[in-house]
């Protein structure tokens, strides 16, 4: 569920050719919180589609057609994934880039190495440590998480 003014603060669905509700998910992330309605208005179901290179509906052909196995993430992605949210807010208290680093494994740091020089900006802003938090968090946003989680695991 989301409100109709973060709707137009991100001026409605994004007019691409594939990936949308993602982009729209992530983008309405930024300006307000998203949440989980208790009895859904609506259903989304998946449909088969070959009309972009990927995407769920690309997905679902391919498993019709045996081209591609379905595949979970392992759990321990998202543990990993939960240890790097913790450690972005404690960035935020503790406005050490060195901390951040030390919290997390090898392959994370070398990942977050692009991120250093937005990083430290914020940490150098005079800003209070909410605001910190939300920018940092707004950094890391749904894109880098999926690439992220996508570099844990060897795809790309």
């Amino acid at each position: 569920m989301f409100r109709l003014s973060a709707y137009e603060k991100i001026r409605g669905f994004p007019n691409i050719r594939a990936g949308e509700d993602f982009h729209f998910l992530s983008k309405l992330r930024k300006v307000g919180l998203i949440s989980r309605l208790t009895d859904p208005a609506l259903e989304i179901r998946g449909r088969h589609s070959d009309r972009v290179p990927f995407g769920t509906g690309r997905a679902l052909e391919n498993m019709a057609l045996s081209k591609k196995e379905y595949v979970l993430y392992p759990k321990v992605v998202f543990e990993d994934l939960k240890k790097v949210l913790v450690s972005l807010n404690e960035l935020a208290d503790e406005a050490s880039i060195e901390n951040f680093y030390l919290k997390l494994d090898a392959d994370s740091q070398v990942f977050f190495q692009s991120f250093e020089s937005t990083f430290l900006k914020i940490l150098s802003q005079g800003s209070k440590v909410e605001q910190k938090k939300r920018l940092l968090n707004e950094s890391f946003d749904a894109l880098a998480t999926l690439r992220w989680v996508n570099s844990r695991l060897g795809l790309c």
